[in-house]
């Protein structure tokens, strides 16, 4: 019964933070974030499109490992708030200070605009502030509120920039400085609702630095420092060593990867949402001595159903799809997304077997794990692109990410003891090559506009779901009466 509700709960918090997020997020990045980049052309898109990347490398040291952390101790202790809140506010100011002087050192071997540098450093500590101040509400089960939160940002995001894109506010082209203005200002805003919806939940907050309490919380969150940084280069540095290793003509190129990848960067929403609640519900299943492999299977399947569903189907309408986003596709735009979008079926597992190991706190398995998927990226992208460009960037993503999420699924079986059922595996092969001749015969049917014939896909990959019995309905539908 315990299974069942802890599933419910799942289910309920998930759709919840889904629905919220599916209004406002695709709105931002099919009206707002892409109709920048055909504003201002894939060359200024792209040398942001790197920039953005380059500050993201260095982010883990704003983190610091710190929202893994307090999310988990938070479950497990809600009575930590008080005293973890004012020491993790002054860690996190000192860690703000020297990002920045990280990003301004090795900039120097970059030719970033030191405005735009500036900026977007900010905005990236404000970032970490916001997700810090939402793991403290996903710590304490506050989800829907968290949900708010996740994305108020976009909200307001996409109010600036739609007055400025499709508005009369401004008699001035549109230039891709007002879209990072556009950004410090809204996370200003969301960086104060959220403190203040934390600051709710003390029962007492005294503003003072607890160095008893700083040392070991350094110790303990080091190894997610250190598993936050290897995953940013591997699933960051992409962008970064087109525009270092190719010149001035990476800009171009950098543009035309964030062009295929902003379809992977919606898909990819769903996948972080699903994390960010299951961490806290992992972590006090493991506090409780609870069999977490019924929430594994649950969640596993729904993620792998829905990750490829939607890649498989993305990637037999690629060409069409790039048409319909960006003014300037072409061919090569089609092939760089169809690598891209294929790698979110490995990217989307990875959020779930990485969840659950970072719950049961196996940091070494995982950092050696991200490791090697920095090893197999970078080695691999110096000698592909300089010769294919951003394809040979997008193969290796490809590559890298098949590896990363194998290692996981292993490690996970070998740390927990779970044996693997290979009638389930059987099922989700069958289940991909199954969907892929779907999508293929769907793509080919002539009479039908290809919008017509891309929800036709999405629709008969969804019910061969259910025919393998992949998603139970009845189940699902249980679960939903159970939810309190």
């Amino acid at each position: 019964m315990a299974n069942k509700k802890t599933q419910a709960k799942f289910l309920s918090n998930a759709a919840f933070l889904i629905f919220v997020n599916l209004i406002v997020k695709p709105f931002w990045i099919f009206a707002i974030d892409r109709k920048v980049q055909n504003t201002v052309g894939e060359a200024q898109y792209g040398e942001y499109f790197a920039l953005f990347n380059y500050t993201f490398l260095f982010y883990v040291l704003l983190d610091f490992g710190i929202n893994n952390f307090n999310s988990r101790a938070i479950a497990q202790n809600r009575d930590a708030l008080s005293e973890y809140l004012p020491n993790m506010l002054i860690v996190k100011s000192g860690l703000a200070v020297a990002y920045l002087a990280l990003c301004f050192l090795f900039a120097q071997f970059q030719t970033f605009p030191t405005s735009w540098l500036l900026l977007m450093c900010v905005n990236q500590i404000l970032i970490s502030f916001i997700l810090y101040f939402r793991s403290n509400l996903q710590g304490l089960h506050h989800f829907r509120t968290d949900s708010f939160i996740s994305v108020l940002d976009r909200l307001l995001m996409i109010i600036i920039c739609a007055a400025l894109l499709y508005g009369s506010f401004t008699t001035q082209v549109f230039r891709i400085e007002y879209f990072i203005y556009a950004q410090t200002f809204a996370y200003s805003i969301a960086f104060l609702s959220s403190f203040f919806l934390v600051l709710k939940e003390l029962k007492s907050f005294d503003f003072s630095f607890n160095t008893k309490l700083f040392i070991p919380i350094l110790k303990k969150t080091y190894p997610f420092a250190l598993l936050g940084l290897l995953m940013s280069l591997y699933n960051r540095i992409d962008a970064v060593m087109i525009k270092y290793l190719l010149g001035e003509a990476g800009d171009a190129e950098s543009g035309i990867y964030a062009a295929a990848y902003r379809l992977l960067d919606a898909l990819n929403m769903v996948a972080v949402l699903l994390a960010t609640i299951l961490l806290p519900m992992f972590a006090r299943m493991f506090q409780k001595n609870e069999d977490v492999r019924p929430l594994l299977a649950f969640a596993a399947k729904i993620v792998f159903v829905g990750a490829t569903i939607g890649a498989v189907t993305c990637f037999f309408f690629k060409m069409p799809l790039m048409e319909l986003l960006y003014t300037q596709a072409r061919p090569y735009y089609a092939t760089i997304f169809g690598y891209l979008i294929l790698s979110f079926i490995a990217i989307s597992s990875v959020y779930v077997y990485g969840t659950l190991l970072t719950a049961k706190g196996s940091l070494k398995v995982l950092n050696i794990i991200a490791l090697a998927g920095v090893v197999v990226n970078i080695s691999l992208n110096y000698y592909f692109i300089p010769i294919y460009k951003a394809l040979g960037a997008t193969q290796v993503t490809f590559v890298t990410q098949i590896v990363v999420a194998f290692a996981h699924v292993v490690a996970t079986h070998q740390i927990l003891k779970f044996s693997f059922r290979w009638q389930t595996i059987l099922q989700l092969v069958l289940f991909f090559v199954a969907c892929c001749g779907v999508a293929f015969f769907t793509a080919q049917i002539s009479f039908l506009i290809w919008q017509y014939a891309f929800l036709l896909s999405l629709a008969a990959c969804s019910v061969l779901a259910v025919l393998l019995r992949l998603v139970d309905i009845g189940g699902l539908l249980n679960l939903v009466r159970n939810v309190q």
